[in-house]
């Protein structure tokens, strides 16, 4: 569906031209192409542009010939025109949308939220941080001499690096006594052009714990 448009005053002689034949006012007109009268006198002040096919209908019932099409435009198109120019202003004024500044504003209050109603988030299938709560332990004591002795902690990430060959059993033990300690298993994926396979931990919960209890971000 697409608006004609004319030159100034042809599509307002047109349709009173066409109400003059068909003897009819702009609630009968607006009746006949399917609008409201009011909208139908919209067009008459020029106020908006007709609709091709309507306009098409009125001039084969009248006999009128259609004015000159000066453009034809597709619908919506002062939506598209008025909105892209909003948007502008608007980012002139406050910045794009998604700025560093409202993505860490929003990821903060995101996080907040998740710590107040965790089974709330749980149920939308979001992911929250679990709480570390391991008391301590010769179990605990023996994984942070493995952290200390091949791991490496990082903000948000630990990792530990074994020889996955010569530690190929003792991987396992490591992943098994995490198991316990911590509830969930890590990732593990070997390293490309060297025997030796990554094993990791992520959660900003888990490193917190792994400071308080002593231990330093660094390798």
């Amino acid at each position: 569906m697409s608006r004609l448009v004319f030159g100034v005053g042809e599509q307002n002689r047109f349709l009173k031209n066409v109400g003059s034949v068909l003897k009819a006012d702009s609630d009968d007109l607006g009746r006949i192409v399917g609008i409201s009268g009011r909208s139908f006198r919209d067009w008459i002040n020029e106020k908006t542009l007709g609709i091709k096919d309507k306009m098409l209908k009125l001039s084969e019932m009248s006999g009128i010939k259609l004015p000159v099409i000066i453009d034809e435009r597709e619908e919506w198109w002062s939506g598209r025109i008025n909105g892209e120019s909003g948007a502008l202003a608007r980012m002139k004024i406050y910045g794009p949308p998604g700025n560093s500044w409202g993505r860490r504003k929003g990821g903060i209050v995101s996080q907040q939220k998740r710590k107040e109603y965790p089974d709330y988030y749980r149920q939308l299938g979001c992911p929250i941080p679990r709480d570390f709560n391991c008391p301590r332990s010769a179990r605990l004591a023996e994984f942070f001499g493995t952290v200390l002795g091949d791991g490496g902690i990082r903000p948000y990430q630990l990792t530990i690096t074994l020889n996955s060959e010569a530690d190929k059993d003792y991987i396992q033990y490591v992943m098994k006594k995490s198991k316990e300690l911590f509830g969930y298993n890590p990732h593990v994926f070997k390293i490309k052009n060297c025997k030796a396979v990554c094993i990791t931990y992520s959660g900003v919960n888990l490193i917190q714990f792994l400071v308080d209890n002593g231990l330093k971000i660094g390798d």
